[in-house]
């Protein structure tokens, strides 16, 4: 009996929860196109641009000058990478 009581309770306030979840996500109206510049306009400040360019994949060696060392499992020889210029946030993200 005190099982029962507990499901339906539990069943209840589930119910709840999801109802207030679903009203909280709902918007009577769409953002207007002013509140949507302030946005985007907010995001863009806190984008810095990384500069596209080519550089070394891989392992290319040491400062001893010991090049590639294909024993180790994660070690791959180096390849030439080309990169295209994008944008990054400012601050790490954790």
């Amino acid at each position: 009996m005190l099982r029962k009581q507990t499901m339906r309770l539990l069943t209840a306030a589930s119910e709840l929860l999801l109802l207030a979840l679903l009203a909280g996500c709902s918007s009577p109206e769409p953002p207007s196109e002013q509140e949507i510049a302030e946005v985007l306009s907010d995001a863009r400040r806190n984008l810095v641009f990384v500069k596209g360019g080519e550089f070394w994949l891989g392992d290319v060696g040491n400062e001893a000058g010991v090049l590639f060392n294909p024993i180790a499992d994660d070690n791959k020889p180096p390849k030439r990478i080309e990169l295209d210029g994008f944008s990054m946030l400012k601050t790490e993200v954790t």
